[in-house]
């Protein structure tokens, strides 16, 4: 999936709003929006529902706390993501659903992030 594209994986839907470089250009801030079309409340933690790699394959932790992460039925949050990263062509985040191993990747490109003002 690309930026402002929509998925949709086990009831919950995404989209990657935007990603704007941070921390003078040290790393990345992805905006998120998720919808829960589940019949329960899901609780998102970031590390486990969300999977980003460095060039090695090694998972690089999330740096930003959300106010909120608990997303009732029907609601739809904006859920933010930071990352310190080295500057690439090609950038991968997963979404795993906490459901079996169902996962999906949203990808982008350098010259699609924002340059922070």
């Amino acid at each position: 999936y690309k930026i402002g594209e929509q998925a949709l994986i086990d009831d919950i839907e995404l989209t990657l709003n935007q990603v704007t470089h941070i921390n003078n250009n040290t790393g990345i801030e992805l905006t998120f929006q998720i919808t829960n079309k589940t019949n329960n409340t899901i609780t998102i933690n970031a590390d486990k529902y969300f999977v980003f790699y460095d060039i090695n394959m090694v998972q690089i932790p999330n740096k930003y706390t959300n106010d909120k992460s608990i997303i009732k039925k029907d609601e739809t949050i904006t859920y933010k993501l930071q990352y310190d990263v080295a500057s690439k062509e090609l950038y991968e985040i997963y979404f795993y659903s906490q459901i079996v191993e169902n996962n999906i990747k949203f990808s982008f490109t350098s010259s699609e992030i924002i340059q922070d003002i």
